[in-house]
């Protein structure tokens, strides 16, 4: 029970500090270097912020579809403890998951096509 609850907290830790924060920039204003981590770091919460605004279409899209899943594995490992502590194996719970991806992957492929 305190291993499902600490993953469930852990979770919504991580769903809390995804978004992004009020102030993007660094304390004096200043843009960080292009090419630089923090640059990136600084691009993507500005995409992520407003991604209507942000100037790169591709990159704005990409950082919501990386947004999105990141917060779906987030849940699900948050609630994975749960299966275990209700008696389902999660090994087979991530199998099942695992198919459901590779089903999902080729049903987009033939409507693409």
């Amino acid at each position: 029970l305190w291993v499902a609850f600490s993953c469930s907290d852990l979770a919504s830790y991580v769903l809390s500090i995804k978004d992004p924060p009020e102030r993007i920039l660094s304390s004096d204003g200043r843009r960080s270097p292009e090419g630089s981590n923090s640059h990136l770091v600084e691009q993507y919460y500005l995409a992520l912020k407003d991604p209507r605004a942000f100037g790169d279409d591709f990159f704005a899209d990409l950082v919501g579809a990386v947004s999105r899943i990141i917060g779906a594995i987030t849940m699900f490992f948050g609630v994975l403890p749960w299966f275990w502590l209700f008696g389902f194996n999660p090994t087979q719970v991530l199998t099942l998951g695992g198919f459901g991806t590779i089903a999902f992957g080729f049903a987009a492929k033939e409507v693409l096509e």
